[in-house]
This record gives C-alpha cells, sequence and structure tokens, in this order.
C-alpha cells in the first residue's frame, strides 16, 4: 500500500477517526493524534503506512489498558488477557507494555502491594491465600514475597472473623465456631490462627451480650 494522500476525511460515526485516501482511494483508518502529522500531497510509501498503522494499534492497546487501569491497577498477565480477547498482535501488545512501564502506570510489584493492602483493608485473608491470588495473576514470586512480607495473620484472621461474626451472632457456639471457621478456613488461615479468632470474636460477643 502506498501513494499521494489526495484526502484526510474524519469518521462520520467515530469522531476521533479519521479515513486516509490514497490516490483518490480509501487506504486506511487512523486515530486523530496518528493521523496528526498527515497532510494531503503527501506520499506514503508501504513502510511508512505500516508504520503508522502500527503506532495507530498501539494506541489503541493503551487505551484499552488505561480505561482498564482506571477502574483498578492491574497486572500484565491482566492486560495481556484482555489483548488476546480482542485479538491483538503479540508485538503490539508487547509496545504498548513497554510504554505504560515506563510511565510508571503498570508496575507488578506496585501491583502486588496495591492488592494486598485492598484486601487487608477489605476482605483480609491469610499470606498463602494472597501468594495464591497473585500468582494466578501473574505476578513474579519475588514481588509476591515483598507485598505479603509482614502480614500479621493473627489480626488478619481475627478482623475477617469480626465481619463474619456478625451474621452468625444467633448461633450456638459449637455452630458459631463451625461457620466462622469455616469461612477462615476458605480464606487459607491454619487451624490454630482460625481456633484462636473464633475464640477472641466469640469471647467479644458474650461480653457484649452481658453488658445489654
Amino acid at each position: 500500500m502506498q501513494g499521494e494522500i489526495t484526502a484526510l476525511k474524519a469518521d462520520g460515526k467515530r469522531r476521533q477517526r479519521v479515513h486516509v485516501f490514497l490516490d483518490g482511494q480509501w487506504a486506511l483508518t487512523l486515530s486523530m493524534s496518528s493521523a496528526a502529522g498527515l497532510q494531503i500531497g503527501q506520499q506514503l510509501d508501504p513502510e511508512a503506512v505500516s508504520e503508522l498503522l502500527r503506532e495507530d494499534a498501539q494506541q489503541a492497546a493503551t487505551a484499552v489498558a488505561l480505561r482498564l487501569i482506571s477502574r483498578r491497577p492491574r497486572s500484565e498477565r491482566e492486560l495481556r488477557q484482555r489483548w488476546d480477547r480482542r485479538g491483538v498482535a503479540p508485538e503490539v501488545q508487547q509496545a504498548a507494555l513497554e510504554h505504560l512501564q515506563r510511565t510508571g502506570q503498570v508496575n507488578d510489584a506496585a501491583f502486588a502491594s496495591a492488592w494486598v493492602e485492598n484486601r487487608e483493608a477489605f476482605r483480609p485473608r491469610s499470606a498463602l491465600a494472597l501468594r495464591a491470588e497473585l500468582r494466578r495473576k501473574g505476578v513474579a514470586e519475588g514481588a509476591i514475597a515483598s507485598a505479603v512480607e509482614g502480614i500479621d495473620e493473627a489480626e488478619a484472621a481475627y478482623r475477617a472473623a469480626q465481619r463474619f461474626a456478625r451474621r452468625a451472632a444467633d448461633l450456638s457456639q459449637e455452630d458459631f465456631r463451625r461457620r466462622v471457621g469455616g469461612q477462615l478456613a476458605r480464606r487459607g488461615f491454619d487451624w490454630d490462627t482460625i481456633r484462636v479468632a473464633v475464640g477472641r470474636v466469640w469471647t467479644e460477643l458474650g461480653i457484649d451480650r452481658d453488658a445489654k
């Protein structure tokens, strides 16, 4: 594909897209930013056309990633999975990823730390469970180890037990321990940690009842 640019026309339906005509025929459609340097009368050889298409594809892939990141941090694997579903070529994915890494918008170590902080604040779970989650996100072991270092398992189990205890407060002690303990087990805590955490919240519930 090559020729002289004879027209640059805005897409009537997609305002940020521009149709490029070579020698009177439609040749390609680009984003406005990719087409910004083009002008009527300019000659495009096949290499220039390929570069324009590559740049346009990278910008589109980056835009997809930024929309995802605006909702919450994403790991590299999460972005690649979304790009794969959209049929983005591997070389375009790599270029977009490198750009996002250079600008600090994608960083698996930072992602892992943010993930653990969020879990600790809203859905406490064991370091074992957090490691498994981050592995599924494709985070490297070194970044995972740094993110989960210093987690207080006993405190995390206690805070998780507090949340479950509210919904089990009317149960007998045996049923309470079974219900809350099961929830903590599903979050990866070992049974010694579970026993202490459940006993602590059960005692606190008893104190609250006596105070009424």
